[in-house]
C-alpha cells in the first residue's frame, strides 16, 4: 500500500514510540468483520498497515469503496509521539511544495502563496487493516477504547 500520490513522495515518518526501528514480533490482527462480512463502511476512520513488520500504524478515513477487499482512503497523520494525546488530522498535500499539511479543515490561509492542496488518499486492501472502525474524540485524538485495540502497535508520526 502506497498512500501519496504516484510519484510523489511521503512525508518524512518515524516509528511511534522509541523511532529507533527496533525488531518486534508481530500481534496478531484481528477480524472485524461485522455478521454479513462487511468490511469497509463509507465514512469510517480505520487504522491500516504501510510496513512489512505490520508494526506500526496510519488512520485514514474510507471515502470510496473499490470493491469488497479496497477503499480509497484520506490519510490522518499527527505529529504527536503520546498516543493519548496525539491529534489525528487529515493530511493534505500542498502543490508545487510538496509539503504536507495536517488540519481539521482546510482553508487558503495555510497554503503558501501561490499554492494549492489537495487531500492526501490512497487505496488499501482489506488484508493491511487493522480496525475497520477507529473511534476519535472531537478533538481528533483516539477514544481510550480505540488506544486500548491498538495498544500493541506504534502509530507513525509525521516530521
Amino acid at each position: 500500500m502506497v498512500p501519496w500520490p504516484e510519484g510523489g513522495q511521503a512525508p518524512e515518518p518515524c516509528a511511534g514510540d522509541s523511532g529507533q526501528g527496533q525488531s518486534v514480533s508481530t500481534p496478531e490482527v484481528p477480524d472485524h468483520r461485522d455478521g454479513g462480512g462487511a468490511l469497509f463502511v463509507l465514512g469510517n476512520v480505520i487504522a491500516f498497515f504501510d510496513d512489512e513488520n505490520r508494526s506500526t500504524f496510519w488512520l485514514a478515513d474510507v471515502v470510496q469503496l473499490d470493491g469488497d477487499t479496497s477503499a480509497t482512503v484520506h490519510i490522518r497523520g499527527t505529529r504527536g509521539s503520546n498516543i493519548k494525546n496525539a491529534r489525528f488530522l487529515p493530511v493534505h498535500v500542498e502543490a508545487p511544495s510538496g509539503l504536507s499539511i495536517l488540519a481539521a479543515k482546510m482553508s487558503k490561509h495555510l497554503l503558501s502563496p501561490g499554492c494549492t492542496a489537495t487531500p492526501w488518499t490512497g487505496s488499501v486492501s482489506s488484508e493491511d487493516v487493522i480496525n475497520f472502525d477507529v473511534r476519535l474524540t472531537s478533538q481528533h485524538r483516539l477514544t481510550a477504547g480505540a488506544r486500548k485495540a491498538l495498544k500493541n502497535f506504534k502509530h507513525m508520526i509525521m516530521q
